[in-house]
This record gives C-alpha cells, sequence and structure tokens, in this order.
C-alpha cells in the first residue's frame, strides 16, 4: 500500500492522507506522508493510540467508535475536499503467499 507514495504518484503539500490504524503500516505511513508535507488523519477506536499518532506528527485524529460520523468530520476539517490518499492494512488468517485476503480468510 505505501508503494504509491514512492513510486506511482508524490504527496506533497496540500496533500491529505487518511490512515486507518494505527499499527505498524500506519505509523510508517504517517512518517512518510509528513515528511512529504502533507496533512496527515488518522483514525482508531483508541484514544491512547491516537494519542501516540499525535506524537508522530498527525495533524488530526479522530475515534471512530466515539464519533461514528468520522467521514464528515475528515471532509469538514479538509474543506470538502476530503482525503487525497488513504493508508490502511487488513491482516487475515489464512492469506496465501501474496498476502491477498480470500472470501473465507478470517480478518
Amino acid at each position: 500500500m505505501l508503494t504509491f507514495g514512492l513510486e506511482k504518484e508524490r504527496m506533497l503539500a496540500p496533500d491529505v492522507q487518511l490512515t486507518l490504524g494505527t499499527g505498524g503500516v500506519s505509523s510508517f505511513g504517517v512518517l512518510l506522508a509528513k515528511a512529504a508535507g502533507a496533512k496527515v488523519i488518522v483514525t482508531s477506536s483508541s484514544d491512547e493510540k491516537l494519542a501516540e499518532m499525535r506524537k508522530l506528527g498527525a495533524d488530526l485524529t479522530v475515534n471512530y467508535r466515539s464519533n461514528p460520523q468520522w467521514g464528515s468530520e475528515v471532509v469538514e476539517k479538509t474543506g470538502g475536499r476530503g482525503a487525497s490518499v488513504s493508508v490502511m492494512s487488513v491482516v487475515c488468517r489464512g492469506a496465501g503467499v501474496d498476502g491477498v485476503c480470500g472470501e473465507n480468510d478470517e480478518k
């Protein structure tokens, strides 16, 4: 997922990256986007993890559990533009060598 910023598209200010989650891939995504000058928005269900993402440089964090309309907040906070790029990671039990989740894999 992160190769988009390195190969296909260049993230530049005022691009906005929406990062779904707070794990390792998301943390790396925040650092990459901030280094490129982008604004970063992170969603999570944990206020503690969102605080850590702010320490990494996230500009806006949204707890999707306490704010089920988090998408509307993202659009509002970006002046109606929304995000230019989104980063998310999915882990599947039983995913194949290519890392792709199948219909019957547990997510």
